[in-house]
């Protein structure tokens, strides 16, 4: 099994939560992914940040490890029927989200978030809260 790690997973190891820690120690290295679309959040929130250095070094040791995934092709594909799909039942989540889900599914990975309520509205997609 693979778990991709939304935004907030990795914002909450930066705050070295002890369950969150001990939950990801159960797992070996290639077990956890990070999506392309997850560092680019990240990348943006430590450009915009007053400590972008000190951040930058927090970032960059918590993905050392990890493999990073680039958003293809499957994912694309997958990206606009969950689109669809989530604009019919009126139930539309953000843009980078859709993204994630997708690339999830595409990778056939459990998607780890603090975010349930909301990746819950998108079908056939396994979350999980390693916070909770």
């Amino acid at each position: 099994m693979q778990y991709l790690l939304d935004t907030n997973i990795l914002i909450a190891m930066s705050k070295e939560r002890p369950g969150l820690l001990i939950r990801l120690e159960k797992y070996p290295a290639s077990a956890i992914l990070l999506s392309s679309v997850v560092v680019a959040e990240i990348e943006y929130g430590i450009a915009k940040s007053v400590r972008q250095e000190h951040n930058r070094r927090v970032f960059d040791t918590l993905i050392d490890g990890f493999q990073i995934v680039p958003f293809d092709a499957a994912a694309a594909r997958l990206y606009g029927p969950i689109r669809a799909d989530l604009e019919l039942r009126g139930q539309a989540i953000g843009p980078y989200d859709l993204m994630i889900a997708a690339h999830a599914q595409a990778l056939g990975a459990v998607l780890v978030t603090d975010n349930v309520g909301e990746f819950k509205r998108v079908e056939r997609l396994n979350v999980e809260n390693w916070l909770a």
